[in-house]
């Protein structure tokens, strides 16, 4: 039994046992799985994690000191599920021999919507396998996720409910020819960056414009033009790395457009 609050590793970790509580297959609520940045998370064949509700798996790497998850030993594969009111965050993390549905993300588990796989790599699983399944019902934006080897399906969406948008992709097994979507949720969408929503705006004072608006995607600021008409000029009126932004306007009219500037 590997029974923790809290997992913090560096290095390797190896798990030879069901990654569960041997009455329930249940890593313990509130739990923490956190990789550091270049750890490996090595789990034996035909063994389990499975993030229950309220348990969190985190793994945040970077560029230069990427992690991976893989299997203990030569051969076989794991499983790897996240079950209802779980959440899974990572990025530059590297995913591989994990079995026939892949990382699994069933209904009602969560995915960050600002970790939401970011650079991370999905490889190796068995024949007629998913790399990766998502079945809950967020909108989800997937930024640089590189499927570089053949085999079944590269990602699998079997409800119907969310939506999926890759991004910047790479990777031969990468894109539609090989997901497995049969309502149409998942799309695949090279160098496009998604859309800003719910743009709104308010007037707080005489002279001060407030706008707000919502963007659950990876972002490094956004840039907001103003013209006192809507097919004039629009010139910068300020930036902004908040969800929101507050200028200085005298103007009975005016019109605002915000840009995202995507990493």
């Amino acid at each position: 039994m590997l029974f923790l609050p809290i997992l913090a590793f560096f290095g390797t970790i190896l798990i030879g046992l069901s990654f569960v509580k041997p009455e329930k297959p249940k890593l313990i609520s509130a739990a923490f799985a956190t990789p550091y940045p270049g750890s490996t998370l090595s789990i034996a064949n035909n063994k389990t994690i499975s993030i229950w509700a309220g348990g969190i798996f985190y793994s945040f790497a970077s560029a230069s000191n990427p992690s991976l998850v893989t299997r203990n030993g030569a051969s076989g594969n794991y499983v790897f599920n996240l079950e209802s009111g779980s959440m899974i965050a990572a990025e530059y993390t590297t995913f591989e021999y994990i079995s026939i549905y892949g990382l699994n993300i069933k209904t009602g588990a969560m995915v960050d919507t600002y970790h939401a796989f970011t650079y991370c790599i999905f490889r190796n699983g068995p024949a007629t396998s998913k790399l990766l399944t998502i079945n809950n019902s967020q909108t989800l934006t997937i930024d640089h996720a590189n499927f570089p080897v053949l085999g079944s399906y590269n990602v699998s969406k079997t409800s119907d409910q969310g939506s999926l948008t890759f991004t910047n992709f790479t990777g031969d097994f990468s894109g539609a020819t090989y997901e497995w979507d049969p309502y149409n949720r998942i799309t695949w969408d090279m160098g496009i960056v998604p859309v800003i929503t719910d743009l709104q705006i308010e007037r707080q004072a005489p002279n001060n414009i407030r706008l707000w608006w919502t963007y659950p995607h990876p972002f490094t600021q956004f840039k907001i033009y103003a013209c006192s008409t809507p097919g004039g000029t629009f010139e910068l009126a300020g930036t902004t790395t908040n969800l929101y932004w507050v200028g200085s306007s005298s103007n009975a009219r005016a019109f605002y457009k915000v840009v995202v500037v995507a990493p």
